[in-house]
């Protein structure tokens, strides 16, 4: 999602806490950033304004714009609007800038919680769907425009990702979801028990992507496919319902 050689100990500060409030847990944000685990718990004791510091640190491309739409919780058209607000000066120095109510709310609400008043998601559906939109940042799409991340979890419950890599050559470009797949057979695994995929608009993987999911997946009918967007979980399908009548030779 971030180049983390860019940041600078007051961002990674910054980015702790939101990842903190959006259910990762200590170690997890460590691994992220790259930093100890004690490193992380300093960072959340101290107090931190970080939208703030997250925005100037778009606005200085230390981080892309989809990253900045998942730190803060909102779709990337609006933190392209964002980023092209002009920052407005405090009214009275030595007074720090609060917020807005509705700001707080908005960065506090976890958008894997968003999804049709499901029931709450675990804490491996929770991991599964931050890896595919974590890696959608660095999708290659120079030519669609249009990003995608996916995560695949693995019979040794393991979480797998991979993005879009396109080519000039129209042909010779790789889906997210394949990418992920073929990324998990290569470290070993041979059975794929759940997706998810991360596109701008809820878009769900093509037909191609669909009969290599079900390749790996011995029971399609239990093979949850989430599909979300980068601030919202759109709809939970089965692999089965998204490739009905499916072909197999075994």
């Amino acid at each position: 999602m971030i180049d983390n050689s860019h940041l600078d100990a007051k961002l990674k500060r910054a980015i702790a806490h939101v990842l903190h409030r959006k259910g990762w847990t200590q170690q997890e944000i460590a691994t992220y950033l790259r930093i100890s685990r004690q490193s992380v718990a300093k960072h959340l004791k101290s107090s931190c304004d970080y939208q703030p510091e997250i925005i100037q640190a778009a606005r200085d491309g230390k981080i892309s714009l989809q990253s900045l739409a998942y730190l803060l919780g909102v779709s990337e058209a609006k933190a392209r609007r964002i980023l092209k607000q002009t920052p407005k000066e405090p009214k009275s120095r030595g007074r720090p800038t609060i917020p807005k109510p509705h700001i707080l709310n908005q960065l506090n609400a976890d958008p894997a919680s968003q999804h049709l008043n499901a029931a709450p998601l675990s804490d491996t559906e929770r991991a599964l769907i931050q890896a595919a939109r974590a890696v959608r940042a660095f999708a290659y799409a120079p030519y669609s425009n249009y990003a995608v991340g996916a995560a695949v979890l693995t019979d040794d419950q393991r979480i797998v990702s991979g993005c879009n890599v396109e080519n000039a050559s129209y042909g010779l470009s790789i889906c997210a979801e394949r990418a992920a797949v073929f990324n998990a057979i290569a470290s070993g695994a041979r059975n794929i028990l759940a997706v998810a995929v991360c596109t701008p608009d809820g878009g769900t993987p093509c037909g191609a992507c669909r009969q290599v999911l079900l390749e790996f997946a011995p029971e399609p009918d239990n093979c949850p496919v989430w599909v979300v967007k980068p601030d919202a979980i759109v709809r939970r399908y089965t692999l089965a319902e998204l490739l009905p009548h499916a072909f197999r030779l075994l």
